[in-house]
């Protein structure tokens, strides 16, 4: 099984700005770097799965008409500070959360602890397709969890897991009788 996870393009927000499961536009030349991201891919692929996001189903749509939305794949979810700027966040907030972002949540927000924990059960689900390609198109903070779950990375080093705009994550699974690889 190949898995390619892929972080939609850059988005028309202002620089700075926290935008979770906030639905916010893709720049206006997304449709070219779709091409360059599609040119990386395999010629098929047996399914394609998108957050719910209009910033990833535009993508998705792009590589599958007939791609499939998970819910699952929302990115996390900043509650209270979703659309704001960043430096906009009252300091004290900011703060609780970045001594402990793994538990602590935005106010009315999710913390990461759930985010990894609907990606991974989702991630779980995949293995009903066994030897055959899959694309998730999806957010920053979905890929990270994907990855930190498939190679067993501690939460708490999540952000060491770089991931760029447009960018794509390929995944080879290799099934033995007692164990799984990941190979990337």
């Amino acid at each position: 099984m190949s898995i390619y996870l892929i972080r939609h393009t850059e988005v028309d927000v202002p620089k700075g700005t926290c935008y979770g499961q906030k639905d916010v536009p893709l720049k206006k030349n997304a449709e070219k770097e779709f091409a360059k991201l599609k040119r990386l891919l395999p010629k098929s692929y047996d399914v394609v799965y998108s957050s719910p996001s209009q910033r990833c189903t535009e993508l998705a749509k792009f590589l599958n008409p007939n791609f499939k939305t998970e819910k699952a794949l929302l990115e996390l979810n900043f509650g209270d500070w979703e659309g704001m700027l960043w430096q906009d966040i009252p300091e004290h907030e900011l703060k609780i959360w970045g001594e402990n972002f793994v538990t602590e949540k935005p106010p009315k927000g999710e913390n990461l602890l759930k985010l990894f924990e609907r990606t991974s059960q989702f991630f779980d689900t995949l293995r009903m397709y066994d030897d055959q390609d899959i694309v998730i198109v999806a957010h920053a903070g979905v890929i990270r969890c994907m990855i930190a779950y498939m190679l067993q990375i501690p939460l708490e080093n999540i952000f060491k897991i770089q991931v760029g705009f447009g960018k794509v994550y390929k995944f080879d699974l290799k099934d033995d009788s007692q164990m799984d690889q990941w190979f990337i």
